[in-house]
């Protein structure tokens, strides 16, 4: 079972949610929701909580166009 660490959402249309997730074994990964129940994983094994959220927020910028 994960546990989320940070989630950031589109407030306005819900367009886009993402929710950056530790597994069990330590390591991050990033969900991209695109519905519900559905989305994708954008990266994963990441081992450093500040390379994971660093890569959350590039992520972010660069395919929503947003800064979070």
């Amino acid at each position: 079972m994960s546990t989320v660490i940070a989630n950031i959402e589109d407030d306005d249309n819900l367009n886009y949610s993402y929710q950056l997730c530790m597994e069990d074994d330590g390591t991050y990964y990033l969900w991209r929701s695109s519905g519900f129940l559905n989305g994708r994983v954008v990266f994963k094994g990441v081992e450093d909580i500040k390379d994971a959220l660093r890569l959350m927020m590039d992520y972010v910028f660069e395919y929503e166009g947003v800064i979070a």
